[in-house]
Parts: C-alpha cells; sequence; structure tokens
C-alpha cells in the first residue's frame, strides 16, 4: 500500500512541478526545458532502465546473499555509463550546443538522464529488497528538494539552464541519501562480473 501512495504521490508532485515551472518560466524557456527533458527521457530509458529492471529481477535479501556480485556488476556498468553520458555531455558543451540550444542546455540533456537514471536504479534497489519506507523517503525527500530548486530557479531566475540544474540536483542528492542509508553487500568493483 505504501509503495501505491508513493507512486500516486510521485505522479501528483511531478505534474505540480510541471505546471509551476510552465507559469513561472515562460512559453520559449519552457519549451527548452521540455525539449531537453524529453531528450533526457530517452537517453534515460535508453542507457538506465535495463539496469534498474535487472535490480528489480535479480536483486534482493535473498538472491544478495546467494550471490553478492550481482549488485556489484549493475553498480559498475550503471557506472560506467554514466561517465560515457558525462563525456557525451561535456563534448556538447565544449560544442557550442546542439539542437539549437546553448551549451550549457544541450550538455544538460545527459546530466539529467544519469541524474535521474541513477535515482531510479537506487530506488529500484530498495523496492527489490521490499524496503516500502525507504523507498517512499527517498522518493519525498527528492520531491522537496525538486519543489525548492526547480521551482526556486524558475521563479527567480526564469531560466531553464537553471531550472535543470535544480533538476539534477535533486535526483542526485536522492542518489546520495540513497548511499548513505542504504547498505548492499558486494559492492566492490571487483566484485562484479563482465
Amino acid at each position: 500500500m505504501l509503495t501505491i501512495l508513493t507512486f500516486t504521490f510521485n505522479a501528483i508532485a511531478n505534474f505540480a512541478l510541471g505546471l509551476g515551472v510552465a507559469y513561472y518560466l515562460g512559453a520559449e524557456e519552457f519549451g527548452t526545458f521540455a525539449l531537453v527533458v524529453a531528450t533526457a527521457t530517452v537517453l534515460q530509458t535508453l542507457c538506465f532502465e535495463w539496469l534498474r529492471l535487472s535490480a528489480n529481477r535479480f536483486y534482493g535479501d535473498t538472491q544478495s546473499d546467494a550471490d553478492p556480485g550481482i549488485v556489484a556488476t549493475l553498480k559498475t556498468t550503471t557506472g560506467i555509463i554514466a561517465i560515457v553520458l558525462s563525456a557525451v555531455a561535456l563534448v556538447l558543451y565544449l560544442g557550442g550546443g546542439a539542437f539549437g540550444v546553448t551549451a550549457l542546455v544541450a550538455g544538460l540533456a545527459p546530466l539529467v538522464a544519469i541524474s535521474s537514471g541513477l535515482f531510479d536504479f537506487r530506488a529500484g534497489l530498495a523496492r527489490a529488497r521490499f524496503l516500502h519506507k525507504r523507498y517512499a523517503t527517498l522518493v519525498i525527500v527528492k520531491q522537496a528538494i525538486a519543489m525548492v530548486l526547480m521551482l526556486g530557479g524558475a521563479y527567480y531566475w526564469h531560466r531553464a539552464d537553471y531550472v535543470l540544474l535544480g533538476l539534477c540536483i535533486s535526483a542526485l542528492f536522492g542518489v546520495l541519501f540513497s548511499g548513505r542509508f542504504q547498505g548492499e553487500g558486494g559492492q566492490h568493483p571487483a566484485s562484479a562480473r563482465k
């Protein structure tokens, strides 16, 4: 029941964020924001979704006890993909932008994909272990920070890049929160399998 309530809260919070950001950014900046988020969603789905689904399928208390290399393999793969996408973001930024948007915003699309993908992966690990309270806390903390940073950035600066940075920071804070309070075994990269 708690997981369903968390999904519902997350959907309502995302809807409210979208409305608030659209209101404060204006049509042109919100169009840029929407383009970057849409691009990031495609990148996240292509690069990270299979890892989140693998965490849900192959990771849990029983599986991690039987094979502690599972989580190390998933985390190592996630890290490698994040490094590659970071390089893409840097190339886009140094290349002066792409898709008709500024260098900063073009570089943010891969970073939004990384931050959201990492957060969803960590949340998937919590759900795989049936840690419903921990999962709910992660989502609530992330959404609270997103409300402050994204709406604050939209209200104060009226710029899509600041709002996107707020989105990245909120997701990464959730990842850091998760890493601080989730103790999985087999985390050493040497335990990972090809």
